[in-house]
């Protein structure tokens, strides 16, 4: 995966190696913004789940 990337590049790599719904679902929740780093990803997971 390259960055920056948007939401649904984050989706179209997800699904294409072979992530789950469950996965996929989750990753469509996320803001629609760009992302820098893998490392906002996983902050914008946290802040959705509240953790």
């Amino acid at each position: 995966m390259h960055f920056p990337a948007d939401r649904d590049q984050l989706v179209k790599y997800a699904r294409m190696h072979g992530a789950d719904q469950d996965l996929l679902d989750r990753l469509r929740l996320l803001p629609e913004r760009s992302y820098a780093e893998p490392n906002e990803v996983g902050r914008a997971f946290a802040e959705l789940t509240g953790r």
